[in-house]
């Protein structure tokens, strides 16, 4: 995977879509009332140094995948740019923007990727 320069924006779309499909409560993060058709609105941000219009861009050219029987339509939407590392930064940063209390962080290393889940369930008071 690391053939060229920009090997983590080429494979990005190939990566990701990887990540969505091998999280293991897939089914209760879609929406729609079909056992078989269901709906992923996923909301992106990016911490790289990549453009994010470039990766959304990317992203944006796969408009469905199968998984265990189920076809889930992709419905991808920008959310911003986060000037923080992953983990700890992102979770904060996370945590004021996101409705919802937990979210998923996608690492794509020097020939990994991994996806961790992060639980906002308190607050962060600056001080």
């Amino acid at each position: 995977m690391s053939d060229s320069e920009n090997y983590k924006v080429h494979y990005f779309p190939i990566l990701a879509l990887g990540a969505i499909a091998s999280l293991p409560n897939l089914l209760e993060l879609s929406t729609g009332t079909s056992a078989k058709r269901r709906t992923l609105h996923i909301r992106l941000s990016t911490l790289s140094l990549a453009s994010p219009l470039e990766l959304k861009k990317a992203i944006e050219q796969c408009k469905w995948i199968a998984v265990d029987g189920v076809r889930y339509r992709l419905c991808f939407s920008k959310l911003g740019f986060l000037g923080f590392p992953e983990g700890y930064g992102a979770s904060l940063w996370a945590s004021e923007r996101f409705d919802d209390k937990q979210f998923h962080t996608f690492d794509i290393g020097y020939g990994t990727a991994t996806i961790s889940e992060y639980s906002n369930l308190g607050n962060y008071q600056n001080g």
